[in-house]
C-alpha cells in the first residue's frame, strides 16, 4: 500500500470513534475470503403468446372447437407441429377437452389470449453467484450470504446500486505470496450442495431478486462448483483507550476493492461487523496475520500524543510505518 493512502486515510478517519474512546492504531490491507459458485438451476420464464397459439385460441373461443373443424378451417392436414401446439395449450391449461372431443378455452386461456397473463416455460441454465466464506462463528447460518459481485454487499439506495461498478475478484491461487503486509483470512468452510439445499428459500429469494423475466424453480443437479476468491479492502484498526483488548475493525474500499474507485474509502458495514466479530472470537487465528503488541506506530500530529498499537508489524511493515511517521509529523 502506498504511504500516501495510509496518510490520507489516517488523517480523515483518525477521530471516527474518539467520542467512544477509540483511537486509530493501524491501517492495513486485508484479503477477505469469498467463494465464486456455479450451480445449474431450472428456471421458469414468461412466454408471450405466439401468433399461431392466438389463432387457435380465437377459433376455439368462436365455436370452431373440434380438431377436424380447426384443420378444415385452416385448410391444413393434421401434422406433428399442430399436435405439438395443441399439446402446449392443453399442458398450460389454456384449453381443455370436453365431451365429444370438443375443445374449450379456459379462463387462463382467455387471459393469455388477451395478453393479461403470460405462459411459463422451464429451462436449465448455469447460475453464477458469490458467497462470503462461512466463518466458524457463523455456524449453520447462510442468511444473506449470497450476493451479486456487481452490486454492493450492504443494502444501498437504487441510485447508489446503479452507480456501483462492481467488486474486483482476486483468484486466490494467483495471489502474490510475497505480500507480507497484506492480512489474509483463509478460506475455512467451502459451501456444499447440501448447505445450498438447506437454504433453498433464501437462495430462491436471492435468485428472484436478480431477474425480472425469470424465477427459480429447482436445482437441476447436485454439482455445485466452488472457486476460492478474495476481495482486498482496507482494515482500519481502532483500539480502546480504556481496554486494550477492545477492538473495532472498519473495512473500507480501496482501488483493489472496486472496478471504479472514486477516491472515497467507502465503509463496508457488514464486513466491518464480521471482521470485528472474527477478531473477538478467533483472536489467536487473526493475530497470526496482524502485527504483535507494544509497538509505537503513529503519532497524532495535533495532540503530539503517541498512539500505542496493540500490534507489532514485521520488519518490512515497521520500516514503512516509521517512514510514514516522520512524514505525518510535518503536518
Amino acid at each position: 500500500m502506498h504511504d500516501s493512502i495510509k496518510q490520507n486515510t489516517w488523517r480523515i478517519h483518525k477521530d471516527d470513534y474518539r467520542t467512544e474512546n477509540f483511537f486509530l492504531a493501524e491501517i492495513l490491507e486485508i484479503d477477505l475470503p469469498f467463494w465464486e459458485c456455479k450451480q445449474n438451476v431450472i428456471v421458469e420464464k414468461d412466454v408471450e403468446v405466439d401468433r399461431f397459439s392466438h389463432v387457435l385460441l380465437e377459433l376455439i373461443d368462436s365455436g370452431i372447437n373440434t380438431y377436424s373443424e380447426i384443420f378444415n378451417f385452416l385448410g391444413i392436414e393434421e401434422d406433428c407441429f399442430v399436435n405439438i401446439q395443441f399439446h402446449y395449450l392443453l399442458k398450460n391449461r389454456f384449453i381443455k377437452e370436453t365431451a365429444n372431443d370438443t375443445l374449450e378455452v379456459t379462463l387462463d386461456g382467455k387471459n393469455f389470449m388477451n395478453k393479461k397473463s403470460k405462459a411459463k416455460k422451464t429451462e436449465t441454465e448455469e447460475f453464477e453467484f458469490l458467497m462470503l466464506d462461512r466463518f466458524d462463528f457463523i455456524k449453520n447460518d447462510m442468511n444473506n450470504e449470497f450476493f451479486d459481485p456487481s452490486k454492493p454487499i450492504d443494502k444501498a439506495s437504487e441510485g447508489k446500486t446503479n452507480a456501483f461498478s462492481g467488486y474486483k475478484l482476486i483468484q486466490t491461487h494467483k495471489k502474490e505470496k510475497t505480500e507480507k503486509d497484506v492480512i489474509t483470512i483463509e478460506h475455512q468452510n467451502n459451501p456444499s450442495y447440501g448447505a445450498l439445499v438447506s437454504k433453498r428459500s433464501d437462495f430462491s429469494i436471492f435468485f428472484n431478486s436478480q431477474f425480472k423475466e425469470k424465477t427459480f424453480y429447482d436445482f437441476a443437479d447436485n454439482k455445485l462448483k466452488q472457486y476460492k476468491r478474495n476481495i482486498r479492502f482496507l482494515a482500519l484498526i481502532f483500539i480502546s483507550d480504556t481496554n486494550k483488548s477492545d477492538i473495532k475493525v472498519d473495512i473500507r474500499q480501496l482501488s483493489f476493492s472496486v472496478k471504479k474507485f472514486d477516491k472515497k474509502f467507502a465503509l463496508e458495514e457488514k464486513l466491518s461487523k464480521i471482521v470485528t466479530n472474527y477478531y473477538q472470537k478467533n483472536r489467536g487465528d487473526l493475530e497470526e496475520y496482524l502485527p504483535k503488541m507494544e509497538s509505537n506506530i503513529l503519532s497524532d500530529p495535533t495532540t503530539k500524543t503517541s498512539l500505542k498499537s496493540l500490534f507489532k508489524p514485521d520488519a518490512a511493515i515497521l520500516a514503512r510505518m516509521q517512514k510514514m511517521r516522520k512524514k505525518t509529523r510535518k503536518f
